[in-house]
């Protein structure tokens, strides 16, 4: 009977130490921060606008590849194509999102775009 009763003590020793760690690791995964979106500033040339998709498609001076960036129908008002423009944008895993469009007036329109 004492065998029977010590081997039953260590078996819920064991799975009570077990437990714990399957706990924790649990509450390691859920304090695990999602990816933080990257804030960028640009200045380039507007290639399109479309107003109706709420999208932009956008090539920073200096270079020569477009990003489309998602942004507010108010925000795209006045925005032309071909217009320089100072954009703030986050950089995100779910796409680019606009959160500042200025116009940029005194900017002569880059050729490498």
């Amino acid at each position: 009977m004492k065998r029977i009763l010590i081997s039953l003590m260590a078996v819920f020793f064991v799975m009570s130490l077990v437990s714990v760690g399957f706990a924790a690791d649990k509450k390691a995964d859920k304090k695990a921060p999602a990816a933080a979106a990257e804030e960028v500033k640009a200045k380039g040339k507007v290639k399109s606008v479309d107003e109706a998709k709420g999208e932009l498609v956008f090539c920073a001076a200096g270079t020569k590849e477009d990003v489309t960036i998602k942004a507010d129908k108010d925000m795209l008002k006045g925005v032309k194509a071909n217009s320089m423009v100072n954009i703030v944008y986050e950089k995100g895993a779910a796409g680019n999102t606009a959160k500042k469009i200025t116009k940029d007036r005194g900017a002569k329109v880059p050729v490498g775009c």
